[in-house]
């Protein structure tokens, strides 16, 4: 029996056109994929090579199945691990997954094919769920506080043996915008270089950027090594922006593998540490203005968040409160020193402790 013209006609408008109705809502495919509240994800590949540690730092095919509204997608990819330190320590490591430009091409969507994978880490369940979503909300509560922030969405992943399709395993996770997107989102470039100083940086940016680290409890960056710091350049104006990501050992995620920072005398993560040394904060009053007009909007960020539990949101709500209530008011005395121009030799670091 012969297809009917008139349906042969509509499969043709459903193979050329469908990936246009896709486009017009999403126009990369971390658009795509932060359609919903939490992604339910798949992931089929070889899970044995995938947490081998000697094999795994190249990439492996993959699968990644997933539903968007009620529609359904099948997508190749390519999968590495990535991270020095979690990869060492994890049982289960981060991944770095790499999409098929062509394939996100027929789809109508841009050719950003690479996201970051932040995983469950541990076995534990219920801690590795609550770290995951500790650290996802660090980068919610920057998106609150800079619009040169990389978004984050939150999915529960099922890993899928390919050999062994009944060993799988569910956990939580969450993925990032990778920084190119960023960088075109906001009409910049990525500087892939050290040796930056603050002082090249824009000075709200700077401020910003470096009140937030203070905030969450967060020493693990360095802005001349350019560790867990981007920098993006601004093609218009040329100012630097500095981008920060991966808040693990921050006080505000605590996480249990996590240790204080040998450069500073401090006993636990949870200890808050300014690292705005040797820098002009001439609008550090501002700054510190900003966050306490948005201290009510970050504290229902955590409450937001039911997928943490009522523990949780007490603890952290606790430790951010600790902040505005208390650490706040230090850093602007110490900003009141010669006219208000905040300089913070490496001998004075402020120091204090969170909740």
């Amino acid at each position: 029996m012969k297809t009917p013209y008139y349906l042969l006609l509509s499969m043709a408008f459903v193979f050329f056109f469908g990936s246009s109705l896709i486009a017009k809502n999403a126009n990369s495919l971390f658009d795509l994929l932060s359609k919903q509240e939490v992604l339910e994800l798949k992931i089929v590949t070889s899970l044995d090579r995938l947490t081998d540690n000697d094999l795994n730092r190249k990439y492996q095919p993959a699968k990644a199945l997933f539903e968007i509204g009620n529609k359904s997608f099948e997508m190749d990819l390519k999968v590495k691990s990535r991270g020095r330190f979690r990869r060492r320590i994890c049982d289960f490591p981060p991944l770095k997954l790499n999409f098929d430009k062509d394939e996100l091409e027929e789809l109508g969507l841009l050719k950003f094919d690479k996201l970051k994978l932040v995983t469950h880490c541990m076995d534990e369940k219920f801690i590795s769920k609550e770290n995951v979503i500790r650290e996802f909300l660090a980068y919610q509560l920057y998106q609150d506080i800079s619009a040169y922030s990389l978004r984050v969405q939150l999915v529960e992943v099922t890993y899928v043996d390919e050999l062994k399709p009944s060993n799988k395993v569910k956990r939580w996770g969450f993925l990032i915008e990778d920084i190119d997107e960023l960088a075109a989102r906001v009409g910049a470039v990525e500087l892939d270089t050290f040796g930056l100083g603050q002082a090249q940086m824009d000075g709200l940016a700077w401020e910003k950027m470096t009140v937030f680290q203070y905030m969450i409890g967060n020493t693990d960056w360095d802005i001349r090594m350019a560790r867990n710091v981007k920098i993006l350049q601004i093609k218009k104006s040329g100012a630097l922006i500095p981008v920060p990501y991966d808040f693990d050992f921050a006080g505000l995620v605590n996480a249990p593998y996590a240790v204080p920072n040998p450069d500073f005398q401090i006993a636990s993560v949870k200890d808050r540490v300014y690292q705005g040394e040797d820098q002009n904060n001439a609008h550090l009053g501002q700054t510190l203005f900003f966050f306490k007009q948005h201290r009510e909007k970050l504290l229902q960020r955590v409450e937001d968040l039911p997928e943490l539990s009522r523990d949780t949101r007490y603890e952290v709500s606790t430790f951010l409160n600790s902040f505005f209530d208390q650490d706040i008011n230090r850093v602007n005395e110490l900003s009141a020193r010669e006219n208000k121009v905040m300089r913070v030799p490496a001998s004075e670091v402020l120091q204090t402790r969170g909740n």
